[in-house]
This record gives C-alpha cells, structure tokens and sequence, in this order.
C-alpha cells in the first residue's frame, strides 16, 4: 500500500471505487474510469482526444507521443466506460479537440487536464472516505490485477497496459491475502479430514 509516496498503490475493491467514484466531479470520474476500464496510466487518460475513441467500434487508441513506452496501441472499450464516457460528453457537449481540456481562452482550448489537479481531487475524495494508500495509478492497478485474477493471460493483459516487458508487468500486479490462501489450501496429500480435526474443531472451536 501506498503511504507518504512510499510503496505500490492500493488495489481498490468494488465497493471503494463505487464511493471513490460517488465524490468525484463527472469529469474526474470519467478520466479514472480510463484508467479502471481500460488500463490507462493517468497521462494517457487525461490526454485522451475526442478522434483518439470510437465507442462505435468500442476502441481507444493511445498514441506513441502520450505513451510511456512510445509505442501506440489499441486498446477495447467495454460497456461500462462506453455508458461512463457518453454520460460526459452528453453533459459537457465536447465534440473535438482534447476530451478533458484543462481551460478555454476567447474559445480555445489551452492544453488538457494536469495529472497534478487529479491527484488532489482523489487525495480530497480519499480522505472524505478515509480509505488510505490510494493514488492516481490505483484505478490502473485495479485493472490490470483483476484481469490477472481472472485468469487472463499475461501477453493479453500486457497488450492493453502498454509494458514494455511481461517482468515489468508481473511487479505492477498484486496478490490478495485470499490468493495466498487459496494457493496454500490446493496443497493436499489425504482424502479426507483426520480423526484429529473434528476433535480439534470440537474442543477449540475452530
């Protein structure tokens, strides 16, 4: 867990990104969504550009010149960021250009949204919440450990985040305690429960 820049960032539950994402604005809550449902670093998110998405075809493309890797790729749109990201630009009426712009002057856009203006309207959100550890590479992180949960395929999961190496990626992904037990609990040499378990189970109560 993340605390004071120190260590990984969180890994957010279901229910902690439905709270996170009820105190964000629509517009912060959109550019997260990027990152959840599409793997996203928050960069690449927050410089999407309205030609860079068809939610027609379902696809994102990530340009080389906004990529850590400068490498572009292709990323799929599922349903729910689909639902997210119309809901936004019903609201804003954002036809071109970047999708998040940081401001408008005499009409033109000036640049799109700083990482910087996102990480303190998470950290405000967090704290309201009192959930700790998280930051604005939480929502990626999410993303990518549950598609590896899930049992995707670590050449597939690396084809949607953008790293470089399958290395790199194995470090960003994270284990839950109940992995640990899980992969613990298929190790078995007997058939069934010992005389001494039910006695255990009886006498301690557990």
């Amino acid at each position: 867990m993340k605390v004071n820049g120190q260590g990984q960032a969180r890994i957010l539950s279901p229910t902690e990104v439905t709270a996170i994402f009820e105190e964000l604005s629509l517009r912060d809550r959109t550019v997260f969504a990027f990152c959840l449902y599409a793997g996203c670093r928050i960069s690449e998110a927050a410089s999407i550009r309205m030609e860079d998405v068809s939610l027609r075809d379902r696809l994102l493309l990530i340009p080389c010149d906004h990529s850590k890797s400068r490498q572009s790729r292709t990323i799929p749109v599922n349903q729910e960021l689909s639902a997210m990201v119309k809901e936004y630009l019903l609201a804003t009426g954002i036809r071109r250009g970047f999708m998040f712009p940081h401001c408008y002057e005499k009409g033109y856009e000036k640049g799109y949204l700083s990482r910087t203006t996102l990480h303190y309207s998470l950290q405000r959100a967090c704290q309201k919440l009192k959930i700790r550890g998280v930051s604005t590479h939480s929502f990626r992180r999410t993303c990518l450990t549950t598609m590896s949960n899930a049992g995707v395929p670590l050449h597939v999961i690396q084809a949607i985040s953008g790293h470089s190496t399958l290395s790199a990626l194995q470090k960003y992904l994270g284990v839950q305690p109940n992995q640990l037990f899980s992969a613990i609990d298929t190790i078995s040499m007997k058939s069934s429960p010992t005389p001494a378990d039910s006695v255990f189970s009886s006498k301690f109560g557990f």
